[in-house]
């Protein structure tokens, strides 16, 4: 039966992110993807910090996130069907499926090495590990308060309220609480496996940036990338050992998503595209701010928020700067 829950999980966490990021607009399914990816994160983080502001139980979180959730796939699906139309009309539709056919064999065999790989690298997730035991908490107790939100502590005193913008273990009890899946392998196995694939998306858009339309560049480059993967899992503390063997954990949504893709949105921001002047302010402005609210939500005391705080802020700038480049040469 926990297949079925992990199954129904998988699809939900495919497409979910792919149909929220309908809603931006972007041209390529990976685009697409990471963009409702930072949907998904930045409304769990505004429904979380009500709930601590409120003083919501972790049920009251969880079924009121689901209705959001709900709603915002409802608003993809219609952009989904809206973008079938006009590019149905268009004639264009055949053209459409075989570019993101391509993108996907561009990114699929890097992935799937990687992928098949992780489980022979990968550790034994221990039971005593901070974000399981503060996921553990919040199930046993069906309370956000009380406790430190990073180890599952008990409080003497009332949480301070940067506590409240931690709220990653609190995201993934909310998926355990949905599809009823223990701990340990919604972690270890589903959510790494997710964090992995997105990291994989994240530094395609560099290949795609880099090399263009040149398909053989693109794909060396995410062999590259998968290859140095396994070497740099050798180093405790690097990137890849964090992606590899706790992709769940704060401090590798921050440095192997939400900071790579932060420096993408730099390069991307100096590239003109005439086409979307009417959308390009609402997409960059969007994504800087949902950045910023997936850095709050994956943060921790020993992570710091100096850093993705600073790159957001710059990013903020540079997008600001492009977009009144773009409005002025109109």
């Amino acid at each position: 039966m926990e297949i079925i829950h992990i199954m129904a999980l998988a699809a939900v966490l495919l497409a979910a992110p792919f149909l929220l990021g309908m809603l931006f607009g972007k041209k390529t399914i990976s685009g697409t993807y990471l963009s409702g990816t930072l949907l998904l994160w930045g409304s769990f983080e505004a429904v979380a910090i009500t709930a601590g502001l409120k003083g919501w139980e972790f049920q009251m979180l969880s079924d009121r996130f689901l209705y959001v959730l709900a709603a915002l796939m409802c608003a993809g699906l219609a952009a989904l069907c809206v973008r079938t139309i006009k590019f149905g009309k268009g004639k264009k539709i055949g053209k459409i499926n075989i570019e993101l056919l391509k993108e996907l064999l561009c990114i699929a065999p890097a992935f799937l090495l990687a992928g098949s790989l992780f489980f022979l690298y990968a550790p034994k997730l221990e039971s005593w590990y901070l974000v399981p035991e503060t996921v553990n908490t919040i199930l046993d107790t069906n309370s956000l308060h009380g406790f430190n939100p990073l180890t599952g502590q008990p409080l003497s005193a009332p949480k301070e309220f940067g506590w409240t913008l931690m709220n990653l273990p609190a995201f993934y009890a909310c998926l355990a609480d949905w599809f009823h899946i223990n701990t340990t392998g919604l972690l270890f196995c589903c959510i790494s496996l997710w964090m992995l694939f997105i990291s994989f998306l994240v530094y395609y858009q560099f290949a795609a940036y880099f090399f263009e339309k040149w398909k053989n560049g693109r794909i060396f480059f995410m062999w590259i990338y998968a290859f140095l993967f396994f070497m740099g899992d050798k180093a405790y503390m690097n990137e890849a050992y964090q992606m590899l063997h706790y992709a769940y954990e704060g401090r590798a949504v921050l440095t192997g998503i939400l900071l790579p893709y932060c420096f993408y949105l730099l390069l991307t921001a100096f590239k003109e595209n005439k086409s979307r002047r009417a959308t390009a302010g609402f997409v960059w402005l969007a994504e800087y701010a949902l950045l910023l609210a997936g850095g709050l939500l994956a943060a921790g005391l020993d992570y710091g928020l100096g850093l993705p705080l600073a790159m957001t802020a710059l990013s903020c700038v540079v997008g600001l700067a492009a977009i009144g480049k773009l409005f002025r040469n109109k």
